[in-house]
């Protein structure tokens, strides 16, 4: 998860974090103390089962995550049950099949030290998965091997 620090805070917007990982909470905890943010609230928890009802939430947002997710299409489905009606959902993550030298790099590093997690999705099975849950209201483009995408929920 990633704070960045702008002029627009959405003070009335209510944020959710929502990390597997206690560490990666900590790292948000910190950051978002130092912006003084008081209206996020960080929780732990699995995307593959997010802890919330059905059309939840207006907006989601997937910055460089689901390269780590085990189960790639059941958390693109969970996103999708907790957005509501007409709700965005936009992020990125890498894909394989771009560039030779990145997939080596994600093969031989990051999925030996468990920070990506195969099978990783290519970029046709990434917006063929897209456009099953979202029909034709996707847009995506590829910078490189991180596919960016936003999706809006019919």
């Amino acid at each position: 998860m990633k704070l960045v620090k702008s002029n627009c805070r959405l003070t009335d917007a209510e944020v959710v974090g929502l990390d597997y990982s206690d560490e990666m909470l900590a790292i948000a905890g910190k950051r978002a103390a130092r912006m003084q943010l008081r209206n996020l609230r960080l929780e732990q928890g699995d995307v593959g089962k997010l802890p919330y009802p059905d059309e939840s939430f207006d907006c989601v947002l997937s910055m460089s995550g689901f390269q780590a997710f085990p189960d790639k299409p059941k958390a693109f489905a969970e996103t999708f049950r907790v957005l509501k009606q007409g709700g965005l959902f936009c992020g990125c993550f890498y894909v394989t099949g771009q560039r030779p030298c990145a997939d080596r790099f994600v093969r031989y590093i990051l999925d030996r030290k468990g920070l990506f997690v195969p099978p990783h999705l290519t970029r046709n099975e990434a917006e063929d998965l897209l456009h099953s849950l979202y029909g034709d209201k996707v847009t995506l483009r590829n910078e490189r091997s991180m596919m960016i995408f936003k999706a809006t929920k019919p």
